[in-house]
């Protein structure tokens, strides 16, 4: 019985590291052209028009509205595994500050971010 118990013992270290390693690894979907969806919640008294920002590539994708949360698809030619884009967000009434934030915009992910206030 102590025999079984070691060789247990001594097969699951070593199965451990390929089970943990299996869930470490970011999955890639098998539809490499599903959208990538962008989730913004927006706490600011004022709209903001969002771009998106890749290389000297800017695409408009619309605005946000304040005290709102809007979901938003980004562009298939910027969403590409590793892809890497900047969300611009620019307020509306002309104040001094802009948000930006880079993050990568691997197809199928769902991505939040919140405006900061």
């Amino acid at each position: 019985m102590r025999r079984f118990a070691r060789a247990a013992a001594i097969g699951l270290l070593a199965v451990l590291p390929l089970i943990s390693a299996d869930g470490c690894t970011p999955h890639v979907p098998n539809d490499p052209h599903a959208p990538t969806e962008l989730t913004l919640v927006n706490d600011m008294g004022t709209w903001y028009e969002l771009y998106l920002v890749q290389g000297a590539q800017r695409v408009d994708i619309g605005r946000i509205n304040s005290k709102a949360t809007q979901t938003f698809k980004i562009p298939p030619e910027l969403s590409y595994p590793g892809s890497k884009v900047t969300l611009l967000a620019v307020p509306a009434l002309g104040e001094r500050y802009s948000f930006y934030h880079r993050f990568i915009a691997n197809p199928g992910a769902h991505l939040q971010m919140r405006l900061p206030s």
